[in-house]
């Protein structure tokens, strides 16, 4: 508004509209940004401005949001509070930003037809708010049920239910173009299970839901790869092998996923076919592992990823 005391609101920047980036979720691809009604920091923002994120619709984009922000009486009520306005601006940097949807043993209580309930309804109801976008999710089964140091009793027992949570998961994405980040603490927290004998099984359910997700069509899928300070690259050079890093990728908690940038770890598989990622630069993972068919000992490399097209589903 002329005349108006310039506000962080003016400088908040819709995201550019997305691209449909055909059969390989990483070529060109725009990462789904929540509107809203359910991003966390879009919604916190609504809230902040006085509004109810619950009562807003599904979709309504991040783009639309921002572009009200601003504009008429919510861009006034932002330059008349500096506080106000900064504290959007700055939950507006994340609210631009893909947010990774959870699918875990808590989505709609984990029960049977649960999964795939929840993962249905992100591809079905939540994407309206950025179509032609691709989501992002990561899971949350194995370390949410069973701890860091299950016996192989335990996860023996738990796998009847674990088989069945990831097929749900496939058989909602199937053709959906995706990607996965596999098991949230899947290495990081598992030393304990290589001193009571149980790693072989816990590394025998990793591989299972990596090798059903990775037989979708669409998808690109990545395992957690650990932590800097969990265990060394050695104890994670050999879990990523018997996982089969050799036809996914390993990826950390700390992997950035924003939009149009590669993701980077030392975990990489060099594929001749495997389509280039956008290129920028980005801040190197420090998760301890190493590159597919890595030997123990093996110096730790830090190269970026590039995403390998998903093996397709047999006939």
């Amino acid at each position: 508004m002329p005349g108006a005391r310039p506000g962080a609101a003016r400088r908040i920047q819709p995201p550019r509209p997305p691209r449909r980036p055909g059969a390989d979720p990483l070529t060109g691809a725009q990462f789904f940004i929540p509107g809203p009604a359910k991003g966390s920091a879009a919604s916190a923002i609504a809230q902040l401005v006085g509004l109810n994120p619950k009562t807003m619709p599904l979709t309504e984009s991040w783009a639309s949001f921002a572009q009200d922000l601003s504009t008429g009486s919510l861009s006034a009520k932002l330059a008349r509070n500096p506080g106000l306005a900064h504290e959007v601006t700055e939950l507006s940097k994340i609210a631009a930003e893909p947010e990774a949807q959870r699918l875990s043993i808590y989505s709609e209580g984990g029960g049977p037809g649960a999964i795939f309930g929840q993962a249905e309804k992100i591809f079905c109801s939540n994407l309206a708010a950025d179509p032609g976008s691709i989501p992002i999710f990561n899971t949350y089964f194995l370390h949410a049920k069973l701890g860091g140091c299950p016996t192989t009793a335990q996860i023996d027992d738990y796998m009847p239910t674990f088989r069945r949570q990831v097929n749900e998961m496939a058989e909602a994405t199937d053709r959906r173009p995706a990607v996965f980040l596999l098991e949230l603490d899947a290495l990081g927290s598992s030393g304990c299970m290589a001193a009571n004998g149980a790693l072989p099984t816990w590394e025998a359910a990793l591989r299972y839901e990596v090798n059903t997700m990775g037989a979708l069509p669409h998808t690109v899928v990545y395992v957690e790869g650990g932590y800097s300070d969990s265990n060394s690259v050695d104890y994670t050079a050999r879990a990523l092998n018997a996982i089969g890093i050799d036809h996914i990728r390993a990826s950390s908690p700390t992997t950035p996923t924003r939009t149009g940038r590669s993701t980077r770890s030392a975990g990489r598989r060099r594929s001749p076919s495997a389509p280039t990622a956008p290129t920028s630069s980005s801040t190197p993972l420090t998760t301890a592992t190493a590159p597919a068919g890595a030997q123990p000992g093996q110096e730790r490399q830090r190269r970026p990823l590039q995403p390998a097209r998903a093996r397709p589903r047999p006939p």
